[in-house]
């Protein structure tokens, strides 16, 4: 979206015609970090936090809830935590630099409170021994261009929005 720090793509599945369409959002002050909303056609949405840290060691069997504690606050609100963490892949291979947020709540205030205009911080500290980054890192997400870019991608094929 021109003017902003969001961007988007467009996509369906060609055969099963699943929107599969993901809109982007860059921190506001650190490059190579960004916010990332995927649509997952009947599987609904989910939001992933990419960071330009390696935040995963490469041992897929550890728990990410017991690697990293993620806090989210929208606007002027408490803040809130993300209650369920998991890898994300491209081309399956797992990002190493991603943390999938898979609480459906938190996702779902995230994307209420973009949509609305607010801005959105996130925290990700580390929550155990295996926790590649040692020190907390605060992020913050300005709302600019979501609701167009969130249009532009056919509202995820969700009808009502959430909230």
């Amino acid at each position: 979206m021109p003017g902003t720090k969001t961007w988007h793509w467009y996509s369906r599945d060609a055969v099963t015609d699943e929107n599969l369409s993901e809109i982007f959002l860059d921190e506001q002050y650190t490059q190579n970090t960004y916010l990332t909303f995927k649509c997952w056609g009947d599987r609904g949405f989910q939001f992933g936090v990419t960071t330009k840290h390696t935040l995963l060691p490469d041992l897929d069997e550890l728990d990410l809830n017991s690697l990293y504690r993620v806090t989210y606050r929208i606007g002027t609100a408490l803040p809130a935590t993300v209650y369920d963490l998991g890898r994300l892949g491209v081309d399956g291979a797992v990002r190493r630099d991603t943390l999938g947020l898979r609480d459906t709540a938190a996702n779902e205030a995230i994307l209420s409170g973009l949509l609305s205009g607010q801005k959105v911080i996130l925290r990700v500290e580390p929550n155990g021994p295996d926790a590649l980054v040692r020190q907390p890192l605060t992020l913050t997400f300005l709302p600019a261009g979501v609701p167009q870019a969130f249009k532009a991608i056919q509202s995820c094929d969700m009808g009502v929005l959430p909230g």
